[in-house]
């Protein structure tokens, strides 16, 4: 009797599953979600069913097409035919300061501005910089672009040094590498000077 009611259970959340799914497009994609491309997932996963793959597969299948698709795995702009500058659209706004600051896509907030055209002034965007620096993701700007850039990306993992020599490299290297992060996120947090790296 449970495990008849389990499985009732299971199909009648199989429409919620899919909802997920479209959720999580219009996140990976970084842009709202369109009818038509909720059409073609929808008609996608029917597709997978009729051939007998099930629910969870059928799931896994749509996933792996949502992250395959180039919507997610390039920042698209549209941009007008010929040589001329195209402005950059809100939502595109909206994604370049989000990797820039973050390397990751828009949280919800940055998102309703940009679909409300809240951030098309200079104002705006420096009150969202704000917002977003003041998070914690800004440390990911820090790893990915400053220690990149100074060639020390993953210098806590560093073990090429020769232990006889230098025996006490095992218990700094971690500490060192913390150090370079945390001046970097200072520095953006704080507004700091290319001086100040200089100095350092």
């Amino acid at each position: 009797e449970y495990a008849n009611s389990f499985r009732v259970r299971l199909r009648e959340t199989e429409p919620l599953h899919l909802q997920a799914l479209v959720d999580f497009a219009d996140r990976a994609w970084r842009h709202d979600i369109t009818e038509a491309e909720i059409y073609e997932l929808k008609k996608l996963y029917t597709a997978f069913r009729e051939t007998g793959t099930g629910h969870e597969s059928a799931c896994r299948l749509l996933l792996t097409r949502i992250l395959s698709s180039p919507n997610f795995l390039f920042k698209i702009e549209n941009q007008k035919l010929g040589v001329a500058a195209t402005a950059v659209s809100n939502q595109e706004l909206a994604i370049r300061l989000s990797y820039f600051l973050w390397s990751s896509l828009p949280d919800e907030v940055l998102r309703s501005a940009a679909r409300q055209g809240l951030i098309t002034e200079s104002e705006a965007v420096l009150s969202q910089t704000h917002r977003l620096l003041a998070e914690g993701r800004s440390r990911r700007m820090a790893i990915e672009f400053a220690c990149q850039w100074l060639h020390v990306r993953d210098f806590d993992k560093n073990d090429t040094k020769n232990e006889k020599l230098f025996p006490e490299f095992v218990d700094l290297r971690s500490a060192m590498y913390e150090e370079t992060v945390l001046f970097f996120e200072d520095l953006f947090k704080n507004n700091g000077s290319v001086l100040d790296i200089i100095a350092a």
